[in-house]
């Protein structure tokens, strides 16, 4: 799990991990009704979370959301002979108001500005979005860990279905069946919205992580089947270190610098310091428009100093007061900037 730059660590995959330790908390305790909490402080506290991880990304929402849509309808299927729907959303009232929530946000996001935006906006690519995903899995997955997690999950179907009648065993067939449910929906929701959005998001593994949330999970909870059994138990820690060290052990770097480029930290920092200084220099001569110089990259619209994000420098820098006056910003792509950095022109992205 990583992602771009700090922004999208922020943004995708501190949510993401929230978001999947909520799950983690309603399947252990199944609080789902404000009722089950001891107090109206925990109640008022838990629906503030839901609040938050809701509306903190459309992305990594859907894990809660997932999780939420299967328990409304496991409790309304469940209870449809003795209860009413009405009846049944009053014990799973929170599941309830999560789905409300994201509704909404999803009308907000709809409307937002950057949904509306035509620097952003993309043709709907369904199919490019579908063919980026399938070019992921082949290329980023390690073939130890897929033969690790067919053996596992093969060896644990075949140990519940020879102990199928035993009742200890109903919680694995509940949990396949939530796990199954949740993958389903988080990989169509996540497919749809990457192809709205950018197709090339679904290479990303920040983006995909609420698929493989479920799928991890699965896997675990499949694993416990087998450590039952003594020898396996005694086993499992030795085999755990053989996949983690031949998945590590690939040949490429394991660990990358955390900016789209993947530039030298320090190098990032000089670039950054370069354009302020810039726009403090034309600030200092007093002008209001300054043309900033930057370096020229292999995408089409110069990504990640593309033109229409260049202005929100000099507002950032007015609204921080590092400028005392707001500045118009003239968009230059500079192929002296890269030579300036010791650059390739264009960059290639990787």
């Amino acid at each position: 799990l990583r992602s771009h730059d700090a922004a999208c660590y922020f943004y995708y995959i501190i949510p993401n991990l929230f978001n999947a330790t909520m799950v983690l908390y309603f399947f252990e305790k199944k609080k789902y009704s404000f009722n089950d909490y001891n107090s109206k402080l925990t109640a008022g506290l838990m629906i503030v979370c839901i609040y938050f991880l809701i509306f903190s990304n459309l992305f990594p929402a859907i894990i809660l959301v997932s999780f939420f849509c299967y328990v409304i309808l496991l409790h309304i299927f469940r209870n449809k002979k003795t209860h009413t729907v009405f009846s049944s959303i009053k014990q799973i009232q929170i599941p309830v108001l999560g789905l409300i929530l994201w509704i909404v946000s999803l009308v907000f996001e709809w409307k937002g500005a950057r949904a509306t935006s035509e620097d952003l906006m993309y043709d709907f690519d369904l199919m490019g979005t579908v063919k980026t995903f399938i070019s992921t899995l082949i290329h980023s997955l390690n073939i130890w860990f897929v033969i690790f997690a067919v053996i596992v999950v093969v060896a644990s179907f075949i140990v519940l279905i020879f102990n199928r009648k035993k009742p200890e065993n109903k919680k694995y067939f509940h949990f396949l069946g939530l796990s199954a449910f949740c993958i389903i929906v988080t990989l169509i929701y996540s497919l749809l919205l990457c192809a709205k959005v950018a197709s090339f998001y679904a290479a990303r593994t920040d983006i995909l992580f609420c698929v493989f949330f479920f799928g991890f999970l699965l896997l675990s909870v499949l694993s416990c089947v087998l450590i039952r059994k003594p020898l396996i138990k005694m086993i499992t820690p030795l085999i755990l270190i053989i996949i983690c060290s031949l998945s590590f052990v690939t040949g490429h770097r394991a660990f990358k610098e955390s900016n789209i480029a993947q530039l030298d930290a320090n190098k990032c920092k000089q670039i950054d310091n370069y354009l302020i200084e810039q726009i403090k220099e034309a600030e200092d001569n007093g002008s209001r428009e300054v043309k900033l110089h930057v370096p020229v990259f292999s995408s089409d619209n110069n990504w990640p100093l593309p033109e229409y994000g260049v202005q929100w420098i000099a507002d950032t820098l007015y609204k921080q007061r590092i400028i005392s006056s707001e500045m118009t910003v003239v968009y230059c792509p500079d192929s002296a900037v890269n030579e300036k950095f010791g650059l390739d022109t264009p960059y290639e992205l990787p």
